[in-house]
């Protein structure tokens, strides 16, 4: 009876191996990736003008090159700024619309640099209720204007009171501390500072005294971004679109529609079953690998005391 039990423990065994082996994926518990941190690389940056200087020059980005998205480099950046809040919705929501209101930005070519006119891009663009997208007026800002500038915009576009006294326009000697008066968080250690790794949509860098920049995450270049859906109470906005606009007019903003209360109970059902299931075989999963462990062991043993009976 003992022998016929191990021989067919044996063969589930065996089953088991060549069915993980085919099916993989039929052993594989799922796991939900959290989209809502986008890796990457790149900045929106706002440089110089079309020649090559820090003043004058003509109203707008002449070069597609004044400001616009590029791969991050080390300036060196002294100082990094994020955005926090104990809403983390809220939290999450600010950092995503700088992101994406700054490469919205850079794919303005009516927007271009020049110090003397810092200021221009935030006068216009609250004269078109700081819809970037609605910006038709030639313009200019600087490294550190257009950064306080995209802040204003999404403090007016989420109703962040406070993040709209920034139209002050603090240049990058006085950003640490004009920032963190309106909610930011600095950091200057070089984990934050040298590289992207630590770094999420949103972040500000700074050299004080000389450079600023908004890093961008994963977009792709000036012309193509893409971006994961975020949630704004019950209304999906589709960030892919470069008319987005988190005041919600239906010209500048995709909708993905309210949600629908049986579709998202089905959806909760759903994730319960194929959690419990996946539970389930995880443990089928753990209770063989323990027999065939068991099986190994008992062969090994066998093989053992043969070679000894033969010595």
């Amino acid at each position: 009876m003992r022998n016929k039990c191990k021989k067919t423990i044996a063969l589930v065994t065996i089953i088991i191996i060549l069915l993980n082996i085919c099916f993989p994926h039929f052993f594989m518990t799922k796991t939900y990736a959290d989209t809502s941190t986008v890796k990457g690389n790149k900045i929106a940056n706002a440089s110089k003008n079309e020649e090559g200087k820090y003043k004058g020059g003509t109203p707008g980005d002449q070069t597609h090159e004044e400001i616009y998205v590029r791969d991050f480099y080390n300036r060196p950046w002294n100082v990094m700024l994020r955005y926090t809040n104990s809403d983390k919705d809220l939290e999450k929501k600010v950092r995503l619309a700088i992101s994406e209101y700054a490469i919205l930005a850079a794919n303005n070519d009516k927007i271009g640099y020049d110090q003397t006119t810092r200021a221009e891009f935030y006068n216009q663009v609250s004269k078109v209720n700081y819809d970037i997208s609605s910006l038709t007026t030639p313009c200019a800002a600087d490294c550190s204007s257009f950064v306080a500038t995209i802040v204003v915009i999404v403090g007016h576009k989420l109703g962040v009171n406070e993040l709209t006294s920034l139209s002050s326009l603090p240049d990058t000697a006085s950003m640490r501390g004009s920032y963190t008066r309106v909610g930011f968080t600095a950091y200057k250690d070089s984990q934050y500072l040298t590289s992207t790794q630590n770094l999420e949509p949103g972040d500000i860098l700074v050299n004080e005294g000389n450079h600023t920049a908004i890093y961008v995450g994963d977009a792709h270049d000036s012309s193509s971004v893409s971006w994961p859906s975020l949630e704004i109470d019950d209304i999906t906005v589709n960030l892919d679109e470069q008319n987005f606009d988190f005041a919600g007019s239906p010209k500048n903003v995709t909708y993905s529609g309210k949600r629908n209360l049986a579709m998202w109970i089905f959806k909760k059902i759903y994730q319960f079953i194929d959690f419990i299931v996946s539970l389930i075989l995880n443990g089928i999963k753990y209770s063989i690998l323990g027999y065939a462990y068991s099986f190994e062991s008992l062969i090994n043993g066998a093989i053992k005391a043969v070679e000894g009976t033969k010595q």
